[in-house]
């Protein structure tokens, strides 16, 4: 009788070389305001998947708030895959919202 297994128990049927798995786990996630976003493309408090160097997800940001100058920080660098999450700045209400919630 075999001794028992707790976990993960990997069992190599063969020996022949396998490729390396590639897998990129490198995402971004950035949480700032966007005054003058467009809220059909980046609906506030809703991460928003997109690529740093996407022009047309960019241009519906805006030109003003932290996410912009983040991206374009980000572009600076290299191309990154990026979470966004548009929120307003602290004591300020949105646009259909109070300080409660929607109205």
């Amino acid at each position: 009788m075999s001794d028992p297994v707790f976990g993960i128990s990997i069992t190599r049927i063969d020996n022949e070389p396998r490729p390396a798995v590639w897998s990129d786990m490198a995402v971004v996630g950035i949480i700032g305001t966007a005054p003058s976003a467009d809220a059909d493309v980046f609906p506030l408090n809703t991460p928003v998947f997109m690529y740093s160097d996407d022009r047309t997800k960019a241009l519906g940001l805006g030109s003003t708030g932290t996410v912009a100058d983040a991206i374009n920080l980000i572009n600076a660098q290299c191309r990154a895959t990026i979470k966004v999450r548009h929120v307003v700045n602290q004591g300020e209400t949105a646009p259909g919202w109070t300080a409660e919630g929607r109205a």
